[in-house]
């Protein structure tokens, strides 16, 4: 594609997730802030709140709790 996604393996058409975004969301799953996430990652708070912004947003996800449930259930996270 050309880019840093790919389409979904579940046949949604959603995108995966960069490999950043792929840690943020699996920190945020382990139940870091975006302050420790960023931290952790040695990035700023609010490029991380961006990107839980920008995963939120294109998983139609009102929440990061119901962004780490989809992850979860697209096959992104494993238990």
């Amino acid at each position: 594609m050309g880019n840093d996604h790919d389409v979904c393996r579940c046949g949604c058409g959603a995108e995966h997730l960069t490999a950043r975004q792929a840690e943020i969301v699996s920190l945020a799953a382990a139940g870091l802030t975006a302050d420790q996430a960023a931290q952790c990652l040695g990035i700023a708070t609010s490029t991380v709140q961006t990107h839980l912004r920008t995963m939120r947003q294109r998983a139609q996800a009102r929440n990061g709790v119901e962004l780490v449930a989809r992850a979860f259930a697209a096959g992104i996270l494993v238990p």
